[in-house]
């Protein structure tokens, strides 16, 4: 019985120390990205609309279309992440409603599926279709969220 006891508190105090863990780094996560937003913005200007507006960023990645037409461009604005596929295929079908040609992609070594609302051959198209999605958006948080990826 003592055994059974001590194999389950010690289960339990792995399993919860694995989340602090992941809690702590996700919340230094957008600590550092809300850093880096203020530092981008314009100093003058404090309306928080043009800092979502202002602060654009991206990231490289190796992805494989999975759903959608195989004709991504280098620049693209992703809308939401997954690690499962029907998660990210209900969130296509929803923005796809609204006018938008979505591709669903797949990143093998983060083993993540993204939702991609618009594909830019420049840098700048891409921030300027971010800025429009967000606009188009406002009042769902979750899309202000949304991020630039570079396919390599």
């Amino acid at each position: 019985m003592n055994r059974l006891l001590y194999i389950l508190t010690a289960s339990l105090l792995v399993l919860t120390a694995c989340k602090s863990n992941e809690i702590a780094y996700h919340l230094a996560y957008q600590k550092a990205i809300e850093n880096d937003a203020q530092a981008s913005a314009p100093a003058a200007n404090n309306d928080k609309t043009a800092t979502v507006t202002t602060a654009v960023k991206y990231q490289a990645e190796t992805v494989k279309v999975v759903t959608g037409a195989d004709d991504l461009k280098p620049y693209n604005v992703v809308c939401g992440s997954f690690g499962l596929k029907t998660n990210a295929d209900a969130l296509s079908k929803r923005v796809a409603a609204e006018g938008y040609n979505m591709h669903v992609v797949y990143n093998e070594s983060a083993r993540t599926y993204r939702v991609i609302c618009a594909s830019c051959e420049t840098l700048e198209e891409a921030r300027n279709a971010l800025n429009e999605f967000r606009e188009h958006f406002s009042s769902n948080q979750d899309f202000q969220a949304s991020w630039l990826l570079y396919k390599r």
